[in-house]
């Protein structure tokens, strides 16, 4: 019969910087987005909000894939080879009994290069190697295919109004044939109580996505809906930001003991 108890140790890996993170960052640099999102906010029924919405999504339309076939970059790679070489020095390699990671191409990508530096992560048992799909990133469904869900809200007008209809909207509105936070959460949550009943006690390292990170810290440290918002806005996960929690055996509980830690220059 099992024992329900926390893992002894839970290190926490973010994937390393992906292809969708760039393309992210160029939409958001460029001049027209920044007109755009001011339009929102000053005018947001504005024929030119749509208008300039239209020519960002087909100016970045080719450079759009799949969600789950997203992968990294050449820094990303580099990123994640040097976060194993730290992590290396930082934990036991006796230590890691169990590893879970999302199936996504940029969560397995940055495994395979963490064991590159890593190689005592390449000791663990293969029967303890889960690739684990409540751990993908939150599904945001048609928003995806937008390549920002800024510009799915500019050219869709009754989600966007869905979505900022009041402070906890962001939390539970469910994107089109996607999930809410709310979704995320509830399979995360099952994930973890798995955890607790069969490997309890074990070192567990984890390799995902920064929204299904925040999921995990809202279990263990039981958030409030509003929180979940606050510490993902101000909390954002470095791409191969490590947090390490440990087990607390007198409270009965996770210590959060490191987060985010970004060890690669």
């Amino acid at each position: 019969m099992y024992k329900v108890g926390n893992p002894s140790q839970l290190i926490i890996v973010r994937h390393a910087e992906s292809e969708l993170n760039v393309l992210l960052q160029d939409i958001v640099n460029d001049p027209e987005f920044r007109k755009l999102k001011e339009l929102l906010r000053t005018n947001p029924y504005s024929g030119v909000v749509r208008k300039i919405a239209e020519k960002l999504r087909q100016k970045y339309a080719g450079r759009m894939v799949a969600d789950y076939l997203v992968g990294l970059t050449a820094e990303g790679e580099r990123q994640a080879l040097e976060t194993g070489v730290k992590l290396g020095q930082i934990i036991e390699p006796s230590e890691i009994n169990v590893i879970f990671v999302s199936p996504y191409a940029r969560a397995l990508q940055t495994l395979e290069k963490l064991k590159e530096t890593w190689p005592k992560l390449n000791n663990v048992r293969t029967s303890s190697v889960f690739v684990e799909d409540a751990l993908r990133e939150q599904e945001m469904g048609l928003a995806h295919t937008y390549g920002s869900f800024v510009l799915f809200f500019a050219l869709n007008d009754q989600d966007r109004n869905m979505y900022y209809v009041d402070a906890y909207a962001p939390y539970f509105y469910r994107f089109p044939n996607g999930e809410s936070v709310a979704d995320l959460r509830a399979r995360v949550n099952s994930w973890y109580d798995r955890v607790m009943l069969e490997h309890r006690g074990r070192t567990v390292l984890v390799v995902s996505h920064g929204r299904t990170i925040s999921a995990i810290r809202a279990r263990i440290e039981n958030w409030s809906s509003q929180r979940f918002i606050d510490e993902h806005v101000d909390g954002k996960v470095h791409n191969c930001g490590v947090s390490i929690y440990r087990d607390i055996k007198q409270q009965r509980g996770m210590e959060l003991v490191d987060f985010n830690m970004k060890l690669w220059d």
